[in-house]
């Protein structure tokens, strides 16, 4: 079992995300990103994690999803994860616990 600790949100927001209290921003730009998982990179040469900071906007289950061969390895984790629905296609806390149980 791995010392877990989670910063939360417990309001929801119309809307995918806010500027400010309750006020939607407006999309000017978008643009297409590569991304990679823990593990690639730890199979690249990367040293397996002791510890992981996660705090990005709703894709905490992603990250964890890309690491199953990494936590193992890790001994703490601290994630900013919704107990709410607060951003389009996040998963909850209870997803994302019941995901890093199974390490």
């Amino acid at each position: 079992s791995h010392p877990f600790h989670c910063k939360c949100h417990n309001r929801l927001i119309e809307g995918n995300m806010a500027s400010g209290p309750n006020k939607p921003f407006q999309i000017v730009n978008k643009l297409n990103l590569r991304s990679t998982t823990i593990d690639s990179l730890v199979k690249k040469g990367l040293s397996k994690p002791d510890f992981m900071k996660i705090d990005v906007e709703g894709a905490a289950y992603e990250v964890c999803s890309g690491a199953k061969d990494s936590l193992h390895h890790v001994i703490g984790i601290e994630a900013e994860v919704d107990f709410a629905y607060y951003h389009i296609n996040s998963k909850r806390f209870s997803e994302l616990e019941l995901l890093l149980r199974e390490f």
